[in-house]
């Protein structure tokens, strides 16, 4: 019996709600005959919900069960150059031995300096292709006499046999003459030219194979381009006095895989060349030849050798170019078993890809790797943060991962689906909705495949949606929980920084909003030990104080020193008998605090210790690194009142543009992000509440289009307009 995981929620499922979502179900097969694209499954091993080669996919069940089908759109699927960055990736990380090397391992396609070479099929093409246009567009052809009735005035050769069909069918007769019979129709001979050869339907389905190798391959070096250019474009922003830290992580990915100063160049050249080669090749499906071979064709590796292929001058070309395709790696046919082993694996990959992102990402906001062993052998991982508590990140079946502490816990799911890149923006907005209402348990990180950049225009037309696939929507579901979708891909250098933005939100967020700590003591213990002047005792409970103030390590052993003399009788008669379980909790309290301190003045962006602290009430204040200025803290949201951490890095660039453009936090900002700053020019340092995600400035139509705040404002209007339409009273 085989039973349907749910990766957003965690739950098995007898059946799917919806199964169009690629990568949220996956099966487990816990014994029976059930099968997947009827794929047969191993007992007890899991398997993701795959296509076939027609983007369809089925499940048979063994318990009488119907069976469940359904389509994939192939929009949403990734194409093979990004299974094939993926699958690199994957076998650098199955040859890390140690975890150190692990750590190394660059998320970016290792390969880029022999696929942005000309391959020896790209040459070939190059070499022969104006054989293959010029047999299309004048293709040989065999002559074929057929005899057929045809009306007198048609009919131009007239054989013998004519003769004797006319005098046993007198219908075709019109008249008799004294010289005979005039006939309307005799049988003729009818000369056609055939097309529909051996040698031509070699022709057709080498344009067939030849275009849809090269959109691959042409669609393969734009996204090569694209990550090359992005760095000519990260050099032009550092030097316009972007954070030298942001460089330097931008520039040691790029040392990791960049070698070569005229491969952007090179690879420009080729793209060029081969996007000229298709566009011929395409233009040849409007070719005499291919109009007239039929669509079904079935042709065996070796082609024959026939009178045409080896005397005419240009068919003798197309056969080399048949030969040549074959004997190269791209030509070989897949059928569905291996079809479904391959997504299986591209799934892993894109998991293994993810988990990768998570640990480096992990490690650069400051939180430390405590685990060691091998990279394989180890499901789980420890990280120690600033403050000294763990983090450990937990594998599921390999195909979720969680990233919890004492404080709380993210859930991350990866999505092999290039959901920024589906046209149906209506189905994309109900499956994001749908993977949003599901998720219960825990904050959950969705990671699916993408760059920003294919959000620009989602952007500008759609900007809730937009914004959604940008990770910036981040409101509460019904369950209260939030679902954050984030792009990641080998091919954008911010994939890390965008990841650790992500989990520094989450980690150091939470790190800095359990600021100031909590102390229980009894008032003549507070009193004793002076915290009643540097605390804030609570209102509702004498005994719980709020340390206002960092405390360091030294101060805690005077306090534990001042705790260790309450054994002494004048210092007893003086304070009152204090409980040994109170003066445990206190220690135990003041330790605890001690290391959050610690937490909270350690700098996000350098890592230096004993920043400089500043209390600004109640519920806010700043912290100043005396290393490399930056500022972070708790700030007072003017719309709701709330507390929200923020980081404000010291030599930020401002934004350029009215509507800034997908990506634009991660290029000048990076992973040195808690809350998301107003990027305007006449705002000093305000920044976006993470609360009820207001800005500290009032968003400005034109001006702001692009900002989340300016999003959910115009969707908090439209809602208000809508209750005060139905007679409710509008949200304060």
């Amino acid at each position: 019996m085989a039973i349907w995981k749910d990766r957003v929620t965690g739950r098995s499922e007898l059946r799917p709600s919806t199964a169009n979502i690629p990568g949220r179900w996956a099966l487990e097969a816990n014994g029976g005959s059930a099968q997947i694209n009827s794929q047969p499954l191993l007992i007890g091993g899991a398997y993701f919900l795959v296509p076939d080669r027609r983007q369809n996919w089925s499940v048979d069940h063994d318990d009488g069960l119907a069976k469940d089908a359904g389509h994939f759109d192939a929009s949403v699927l990734p194409d093979a150059a990004d299974l094939r960055a993926l699958s690199q990736i994957s076998a650098a990380i199955e040859h890390a031995e140690t975890l150190t090397e692990y750590m190394t391992v660059p998320p970016l396609p290792a390969d880029l300096d022999d696929r942005t070479k000309s391959q020896a099929i790209d040459q070939q093409i190059r070499k022969r292709y104006v054989h293959l246009i010029h047999a299309c567009r004048k293709p040989r052809q065999q002559l074929r006499t057929d005899l057929e009735k045809l009306p007198v005035g048609r009919a131009k050769r007239i054989p013998p046999r004519s003769l004797e069909y006319l005098a046993s069918h007198s219908e075709d007769w019109k008249r008799k003459t004294i010289h005979g019979i005039e006939p309307t129709h005799v049988i003729a001979e009818v000369i056609e030219d055939q097309l529909n050869i051996y040698e031509n339907r070699v022709a057709a389905e080498l344009v067939d194979r030849i275009s849809k190798y090269l959109n691959d391959r042409v669609s393969e070096l734009e996204k090569i381009k694209a990550l090359l250019d992005d760095r000519s474009n990260f050099q032009s922003a550092f030097s316009q006095n972007a954070t030298f830290r942001l460089a330097g992580r931008i520039s040691s990915l790029w040392g990791a895989i960049y070698k070569d100063s005229s491969l952007s160049r090179s690879t420009h050249d080729l793209r060029d060349q081969l996007a000229s080669v298709r566009r011929n090749i395409i233009g040849l499906k409007q070719s005499i030849l291919y109009k007239n071979v039929p669509k079904k064709r079935e042709i065996k590796q070796e082609i024959h050798h026939t009178n045409i292929f080896d005397n005419d001058p240009h068919y003798r070309e197309v056969a080399e170019m048949w030969r040549a395709w074959h004997e190269s790696a791209e030509s070989k046919e897949q059928d569905e078993e291996t079809i479904f082993v391959s997504w299986q694996k591209a799934n892993r990959d894109f998991s293994v890809f993810c988990r990768l992102l998570t640990c480096r990402s992990l490690h650069d906001i400051g939180w430390k790797l405590q685990t060691t062993g091998s990279p394989s052998s180890d499901t789980s991982l420890t990280f120690m943060g600033p403050d000294g508590s763990n983090v450990l990140i937990e594998e599921h079946e390999g195909m979720t991962y969680s990233v919890s502490s004492k404080v709380g816990r993210i859930n991350i799911v990866p999505l092999l689906a290039t959901l920024a890149r589906m046209s149906n923006e209506s189905q994309m907005l109900e499956w994001l909705q749908e993977l949003a209402a599901g998720v219960t348990g825990a904050d959950t990180l969705f990671l699916y495949y993408g760059k920003s950049s294919e959000l620009v225009n989602l952007i500008r037309g759609n900007p809730q949606l937009g914004m959604l696939l940008d990770g910036f929507s981040r409101g509460n579901n019904g369950h209260g929980k939030k679902a954050i979708f984030v792009a990641v891909s080998p091919f954008e250098i911010t994939s890390l920084e965008k990841t650790g933005r992500h989990l520094n939100m989450f980690l150091r967020g939470t790190l800095l909003r359990h600021f100031p700590p909590k102390i229980k003591a009894p008032t003549p213990l507070a009193q004793y030990i002076g915290l009643d002047k540097g605390g804030h005792q609570h209102q509702s409970r004498s005994d719980h104080w709020s340390l206002m103030e960092p405390i360091g390590a030294a101060e805690v052993l005077d306090i534990e020193s001042l705790v260790a003399k309450l054994r002494l009788p004048e210092v007893r008669r003086r304070v009152g008998d204090v409980s040994d379980n109170a003066k445990a909790t206190l220690i135990d309290n003041l330790r605890t605090a001690e290391r959050l301190s610690s937490g909270v003045l350690t700098c996000p962006v350098c890592g230096q210790e004993h920043a400089r602290f500043h209390l600004q009430g109640n519920q806010a204040y700043s912290c100043t690194c005396k290393s490399c200025g930056a500022e972070w803290g708790l700030r007072i949201c003017k719309n709701c009142h709330q507390s929200y951490p923020y980081l404000h890095p010291s030599n930020v660039p401002a934004a350029s543009g009215a509507l800034m453009e997908p990506g634009w936090l991660d290029r000048l900002h990076g992973r040195d992000c808690i809350a998301i700053p107003c990027t305007r020019p006449a705002s000093s340092n305000g920044y976006i509440c993470s609360n009820c995600t207001a800005c500290a400035h009032v968003p400005i139509k034109g001006e702001c289009n692009a900002c989340p705040a300016f999003v959910t404002d115009q969707d908090s209007q439209k809602t208000d307009k809508d209750r005060h339409r139905t007679g409710q009273r509008p949200r304060n």
